[in-house]
C-alpha cells in the first residue's frame, strides 16, 4: 500500500485567485453560472441544504481537490489519476478524509474541518469538494481568501500499487519501483512518453492546506458564506460604545409577549407601532419565538435586494401601548464576540418585505439594510 501526498515547500503564490461568493441567498447559483464557473448538481444540492440552515460558527468552503490526468497530466509528484478512477472513487473523500494542515493526519484530532460532499465536475474534469470548518480554526486562512487569493490544498490517498507509465511495472511499495519511477520521474522520453505513476482505485484519506500543492489546480477557491451574508455593524474596541439606533434592542419580555400572538406579522407590526423600526434581530426573534436571538452588542443588518409581495399586519394597540412604556434601552458593549444571529433566506426575504412597507410609508431603514 502506497500513500500519496505532496511535498512541503515555500511559495509566495501558486497563481490562483479566489472567488468569494454568497451561497446563502436565492439566485446565488445562477450568479456562479454567469461567471463561467460550473458546480456539479449534487454539490449544488448540498449548497442549498447549507443555505437552509447554516451553522453560524462554521465556514463552508469550495475546494478543487485534483484534476483528471487525461486533462491536467501527472501532478508534481508524478502521480496520475485517471478520469474514470476519479469518477468511481471521489466519494472516499467524504467517507475517509478530513481537512488537515500539511498532511498531519495520523491523529484525527489534528483535523481542522470535515468533507461534507464530493462531486466529479464534468465541465472541468476535476473532483470538487465542499468542506466545513470551525471559524476559529481557519480564521487566518479566510483572510487570504478575503484578499482575493486562493488557499493551496493537496489530497492524500492510498493505492494498493503504482503502475509505471513506461514499462507497466506494478509496485506495492516505493522500494519495488522500477528504474523509471526511481530515477526518471516526470522525464519526457524522446518518443514523447512521459514517466509517471498510474494510481488505480485510489482511497482518498485527506485534503490538506499546504504551501505548495502537488497538483497546481488544487485549491480552496470560494467561501460559501453563511452568517457572513447578514453582516454586522460592529464597533471599534472600546468599553464605552453604545448601540447607535434610537432605542437599543427590546427586552426578552417583549419577545415573550409578542410570541403569544397568532400572526408573526401582527406581532411585528405591534412592536413597530410601539417602538418604531424593528431591528433584524428582533424580527427573527419574533418569527422564531426565541429571545436568545436578540443581539444587544451589535446591530445586525441585511443586504438589500428586491423581493416580491407585500407585508401587512394588524397591530395589537393595547399590547403596543404597554410595550411603548418600557424604558428605552441603550445597551453598553461589553464583549467583542459577535452574536450568533443569522437569517435564513426566507427570513431575509420576509424582513425585506417589511422594509419595503417601511419605505413606502416614509420610514428610513438605512441603519439596518445595506
Amino acid at each position: 500500500m502506497i500513500y500519496k501526498t505532496s511535498p512541503i515547500g515555500f511559495m509566495s503564490s501558486h497563481g490562483f485567485d479566489s472567488e468569494i461568493l454568497d451561497f446563502s441567498g436565492r439566485g446565488a447559483l445562477r450568479k456562479i453560472a454567469s461567471t463561467g464557473s460550473y458546480i456539479p448538481e449534487n454539490l449544488q444540492e448540498e449548497i442549498r441544504h447549507i443555505e437552509s440552515a447554516p451553522d453560524p460558527n462554521m465556514v463552508y468552503l469550495y475546494d478543487r481537490a485534483l484534476g483528471a490526468g487525461e486533462i491536467y497530466g501527472p501532478n508534481n509528484n508524478g502521480d496520475w489519476f485517471a478520469k474514470d478512477e476519479l469518477q468511481k472513487h471521489h466519494g472516499s473523500f467524504v467517507k475517509h478524509a478530513k481537512l488537515y494542515r500539511h498532511h498531519q493526519n495520523k491523529n484525527p484530532a489534528n483535523s481542522v474541518g470535515d468533507v461534507l460532499a464530493s462531486g466529479y465536475n464534468d465541465k472541468l474534469e476535476t473532483v470538487d469538494l465542499i468542506i466545513r470548518a470551525p471559524l476559529e480554526k481557519v480564521a487566518a486562512d479566510l483572510q487570504k481568501l478575503d484578499s482575493g487569493k486562493a488557499i493551496a490544498t493537496s489530497m492524500g490517498a492510498k493505492v494498493k500499487f503504482d503502475v509505471c507509465s513506461i514499462c507497466g511495472n506494478r509496485a506495492r511499495t516505493r522500494s519495488a519501483y522500477c528504474n523509471h519511477l526511481k530515477y526518471e520521474m516526470l522525464k519526457m522520453h524522446d518518443d514523447g512518453r512521459q514517466v509517471f505513476a498510474f494510481n488505480p482505485s485510489p482511497k482518498f484519506m485527506d485534503i490538506s492546506i499546504v504551501v505548495v500543492p502537488a497538483a497546481p489546480e488544487s485549491a480552496i477557491l470560494r467561501k460559501i458564506a453563511s452568517q457572513n451574508t447578514y453582516n454586522y455593524r460592529g464597533y471599534e474596541d472600546s468599553s464605552n460604545f453604545y448601540t447607535t439606533d434610537d432605542r437599543g434592542v427590546c427586552s426578552t419580555d417583549v419577545i415573550w409577549a409578542l410570541s403569544k400572538m397568532a400572526s408573526h406579522r401582527d406581532a411585528v407590526m405591534t412592536l413597530h407601532h410601539a417602538k418604531g423600526l424593528v431591528r433584524p434581530d428582533e424580527f427573527v426573534a419574533i418569527l422564531r419565538k426565541d429571545a436568545s436571538l436578540l443581539s444587544p452588542e451589535h446591530i445586525p443588518f441585511v443586504g438589500y435586494r428586491r423581493v416580491g409581495g407585500g407585508f401587512d399586519g394588524s397591530p395589537n394597540l393595547r399590547l403596543s401601548e404597554a410595550i411603548s412604556y418600557e424604558p428605552d434601552m441603550y445597551i453598553e458593549k461589553t464583549a467583542s464576540a459577535q452574536s450568533a444571529f443569522y437569517m435564513t433566506p426566507d427570513e431575509k426575504d420576509e424582513y425585506l418585505r417589511y422594509v419595503g412597507w417601511c419605505a413606502h410609508n416614509g420610514y428610513d431603514f438605512k441603519d439596518y439594510v445595506r
